[in-house]
């Protein structure tokens, strides 16, 4: 029996000792950060040499404050769930091997209507991508609707902007070049394409098209942009964040839908913020609609743990949403053509039937 206690309270002491090394942890991090955090992008310097793991590009566009909440924390999720992450940044050569499939999973539900799929290298460490059935399936058979629905029209009122569309990462570009200020190369154009199409369906839009140059402060600026609008307008029906992504394979981001090539479209959304359930709502209602007017355009969504700036900004609108319209090796016309294909989910979300 002596024994018995005398492990207890071994055991007692042990974990006393972790939440008391934990809590001194917490202390000194919560010290240094208020003093570095005083530095500007001096303190990223200092946080990334001494952390390695901190170096990944997931934090590229991470201001000062976000690296501490959401590194910290994506650094203790690896420690428990993906080891992997933290090797590779902690030894340099392994980030040769960002593209190895490593760990995949694939899952049908019972009808095979969709795929799950977490892949540890491809993948952010925090995301989960759910990709529509067609992208494996393909889309033999499948019935394609005309981009254009005049029975969707209605009398515009130019005073009552119903959307908002705006842009995180305002050169974002299209072609040759990553990145540009020339709108008809970038996202810009994109939008503003989207803008016009809307007009034909008597939805009123705002589309801004402020420049930033910064992605350390993209999603802080484009915040204080959407704040400004909902101060003025109220809210809208819906918000888009409109960017293009980075898929290296011009095959897998490209679909040709009516006889026209443009390119595909992946919904973005996020879970740390108070509007998730409504934005995943949205953003669900909006794929399936894709998936059934224009099968083959949609590649389905992306859902992280912690978006960046309380989720992509969505906690600012229960109607908000992330978008991503084809890649850098798209062409811009690909580009804007995908844009006529979103005017018309919006038009039906806003004018269609209920």
């Amino acid at each position: 029996m002596n024994n018995q206690k005398s492990g207890v309270f071994h055991y007692i002491k042990v974990v006393l000792l972790y939440a008391v090394v934990i809590i001194l942890g917490i202390f000194i991090f919560k010290g240094y950060e208020s003093i570095v955090s005083k530095n500007n992008d001096s303190d990223k310097i200092i946080v990334r040499s001494v952390i390695p793991y901190l170096n990944s590009s997931s934090f590229d566009n991470e201001n000062s404050n976000n690296i501490y909440s959401n590194g910290i924390l994506s650094y203790l999720n690896d420690m428990f769930f993906n080891p992997v992450n933290i090797v590779k940044n902690q030894i340099p050569l392994f980030k040769e091997y960002n593209n190895v499939k490593y760990n995949n999973h694939i899952n049908f539900n019972e009808n095979g209507r969709e795929i799950t799929k977490i892949n540890s290298y491809n993948v952010d460490s925090n995301s989960i991508i759910k990709l529509n059935p067609e992208e494996t399936k393909g889309t033999e058979g499948l019935s394609v609707s005309k981009a254009f629905n005049k029975d969707l029209v209605k009398q515009l009122n130019e005073g009552k902007p119903e959307v908002l569309i705006y842009h995180s990462h305002t050169m974002e570009a299209y072609g040759a070049a990553s990145d540009s200020a020339d709108t008809s190369q970038s996202v810009i154009g994109v939008g503003g394409v989207l803008q016009d199409e809307l007009k034909k369906y008597g939805i009123a839009s705002i589309h801004d098209t402020t420049i930033s140059r910064s992605y350390d402060e993209s999603y802080n600026r484009s915040r204080n942009t959407v704040s400004e609008y909902l101060k003025k307008y109220g809210d809208f029906k819906i918000i888009i964040d409109l960017h293009r992504d980075s898929v290296p394979n011009k095959s897998a981001i490209t679909a040709t839908l009516n006889g026209e090539s443009m390119a595909k479209i992946m919904f973005v959304t996020a879970n740390n913020n108070p509007h998730a359930k409504d934005n995943h709502a949205l953003i669900d209602e909006m794929n399936n609609m894709a998936r059934k007017l224009f099968p083959g355009l949609s590649r389905g969504i992306t859902c992280y743990r912690n978006g960046k700036n309380k989720s992509f900004n969505q906690d600012l609108s229960k109607n908000a949403f992330l978008i991503e319209v084809g890649s850098h090796v798209n062409t811009p016309k690909e580009a804007q053509t995908t844009a006529k294909y979103i005017a018309r989910l919006i038009a039906e979300k806003i004018n269609g039937k209920k």
